[in-house]
C-alpha cells in the first residue's frame, strides 16, 4: 500500500486490477467474519452487471469493496473508521451513478 488516508489506498489497490483489464475485490485484513462464500457472491454480483460491490459492516463501515471500475471520488470525504462510512458511500454511488450490488 502506498501513503494516504485509507480512502486512497483503496482506490490506488482497485484502480491498479481495473487498468489491467481485470475486476478487484479488496477486503479489510480485519475481517474475520467474511467467507469464500461472501467472494464468490461478490463475483457473481460483478457477473452479473454491477460495476460495484460492497459488503456492509455491522459498525457502519464495509468489510469488502470491488468493482470492475475505480473512481476516485467513491472514496474521496468519506470519514473512515466512523459509523458513517456506508451511509455516505451509499450516497456518493448513487450521485456517481454507478449500479452496485450489496451482500448481505
Amino acid at each position: 500500500q502506498h501513503g494516504g488516508d485509507l480512502g486512497r489506498r483503496m482506490h490506488r489497490a482497485l484502480a491498479v486490477a481495473v487498468a489491467a483489464g481485470q475486476r478487484g475485490i479488496i477486503i479489510g485484513g480485519d475481517c474475520a467474519s467474511l467467507e469464500a462464500d461472501d467472494l464468490v457472491a461478490a463475483m457473481a454480483a460483478l457477473d452479473a452487471g454491477r460495476h460495484l460491490v460492497i459488503k456492509p459492516a455491522d459498525d457502519g463501515g464495509y468489510l469488502l469493496v470491488g468493482g470492475d471500475c475505480a473512481p476516485a471520488r467513491l472514496f474521496q470525504g468519506i470519514p473512515w473508521s466512523s459509523p458513517d462510512v456506508m451511509r455516505r458511500t451509499r450516497a456518493r454511488l448513487r450521485r456517481l451513478g454507478l449500479p452496485w450490488a450489496e451482500l448481505p
